[in-house]
């Protein structure tokens, strides 16, 4: 599951495409989450009728090419309705979309537009002018099929040189441009997406304000703030661990992030990987192209982040950094600011892997909870407590430092393990993964757990206690006989 919240930060295809026969708002919503979570209004769809069925202007008509290409009306590729815009645009060339009259932003939070390519780039620009000033966006980029591209309206209303409530045209370029670009326009919308996102651990909040997305987690003062720096990388400000890379003629010094080695060129991506009543989980990459423009595919030098948030304040991060083809990298340090449990078995505010040439590093550390349990949990999470496994099989060694949590998979729609502490084990979490077709219950020891919060390929539960005795873990429900 990926909730538009944060797979707007950076766009990616479309999830399910429209049906057919559908109104054309009811499609919109299902093609941009983001729409589907607020209220919205549409500036251009192309559709040649109102929803009431009553002829409108053509707006392709208010579309121009400027420096070489053009743009016609399609109906074989939309993202939603029955027509689209098919642009071809030269190097340095623009598309122009004159608004039918003065427009003011302000009481929006987004501004999204449907974009459709056969490569992937990273050098779209989309730039809004008026009487009150020109605003250029940083360079966005796009994947291959349909993208849902959004614009932080937040971002410019501070702006002293630009009017948010002047807007006449919008610009779309690609900067770093060699060739000819050919590309597909939908549905270009006004979104006030700004809501808590609910079904969250009780005592967490997510709330969500644009492309801002803010986590407050129990027992720590401060928010947790996911935003875009200048250089293009999210970085959730108040749980991300400092990073230093240093290569044969450096070593990581000081407390700054230290990024140099893997180059000037940056664009990062954040996603929502689950929200649910046990945990939240975010993804954030952050990506080091070669070049700018036109990418083979997505495997460039990356940092990606994985971040989980469990309901009683523990805090789980895992990085895995590939520099492969890049400069030599000796040294990657990490700073998390905080006493923290590390996957090798180290405690401490700070990690170290150093060797002649790292072309790949992983790790995980576990911080928090902020209270009477954090020392224990971080010894759970140092020395995980055994597990057995009577049906079922362990997923790998059976605990997941990634995640914090213990991991095994169902046999036929049924698992049972049993959990030995050899000292106090806090609210262990239990990701079973399982295909079912029907509600699954889970126990410890005959009493009853809930929530057991339905997983993309299994289900996730949490042990609401402190074992300090052997712990018989159950879980099943129903199959579908004929799967394999």
């Amino acid at each position: 599951m990926i909730l538009a919240a944060l797979a707007g930060c950076a766009p990616r295809p479309a999830a399910a495409p429209a049906t057919a026969g559908e109104p054309l708002e009811v499609q919109q919503r299902r093609a941009c989450a983001e729409a589907a979570a607020g209220a919205f209004v549409s500036l251009a769809d192309f559709e040649p009728t109102t929803p009431d069925g009553l002829r409108r202007d053509n707006q392709a008509r208010r579309f121009a090419v400027i420096g070489g290409g053009s743009c016609r009306e399609v109906l074989d590729v939309t993202r939603t309705g029955t027509t689209a815009l098919a642009v071809r645009l030269e190097p340095a060339a623009a598309l122009v979309y004159t608004l039918p009259a003065t427009a003011d932003l302000r009481p929006w939070t987004l501004l999204a537009a449907a974009v459709y390519l056969d490569d992937i780039r990273d050098d779209l620009q989309i730039t809004l002018a008026g009487p009150g000033g020109t605003w250029h966006s940083r360079r966005r980029l796009l994947q291959r099929g349909w993208n849902t591209v959004l614009i932080d309206l937040n971002d410019l209303r501070p702006l002293a040189d630009f009017d948010l409530s002047r807007v006449e045209t919008i610009t779309l370029r690609f900067a770093d441009a060699v060739e000819p670009v050919a590309l597909g326009l939908d549905d270009i919308l006004l979104i006030d997406n700004r809501r808590y996102v609910k079904d969250t651990p009780a005592g967490l909040t997510l709330m969500v304000d644009g492309l801002s997305t803010t986590l407050r987690i129990p027992g720590r003062q401060e928010w947790i703030r996911f935003r875009a720096g200048a250089d293009g990388l999210w970085r959730p400000h108040g749980a991300q661990p400092v990073v230093q890379l240093a290569g044969p003629d450096a070593e990581p010094s000081g407390q700054e992030e230290d990024l140099r080695l893997m180059g000037e060129r940056r664009l990062g991506r954040v996603e929502l990987l689950e929200a649910n009543p046990l945990r939240v989980r975010i993804a954030n990459t952050w990506y080091f192209p070669p070049q700018a423009g036109r990418w083979i595919d997505m495997d460039v030098r990356q940092i990606r982040w994985e971040y989980t948030f469990y309901g009683d304040g523990r805090q789980v991060t895992h990085m895995a950094l590939n520099n492969a083809g890049g400069r030599d990298l000796t040294a990657v340090h990490l700073d998390a600011g905080r006493t923290a449990a590390w996957d090798d078995g180290r405690e401490g505010p700070a990690w170290e892997q150093t060797g002649a040439d790292l072309p790949a590093v992983a790790c995980a550390l576990l911080t928090g909870p902020p209270d009477d349990d954090g020392e224990g949990v971080r010894r759970n999470y140092l020395a995980p407590a055994p597990m057995v496994v009577r049906v079922g099989r362990p997923e790998g060694d059976g605990f997941d430092e990634t995640q914090g949590c213990y991991a095994a998979v169902a046999d036929r729609g049924h698992c049972r393990v049993e959990l030995r502490p050899a000292e106090p084990l806090h609210r262990p979490a239990l990701r079973i993964r399982g295909r079912w077709c029907g509600p699954v219950a889970a126990n410890a020891d005959g009493t009853p757990l809930r929530p057991v919060v339905p997983l993309d390929d299994g289900v996730l539960i949490v042990i609401p206690a402190t074992l300090t005795a052997p712990t018989l873990v159950e879980v099943a429900g129903p199959i579908d006989p004929l799967e394999p």
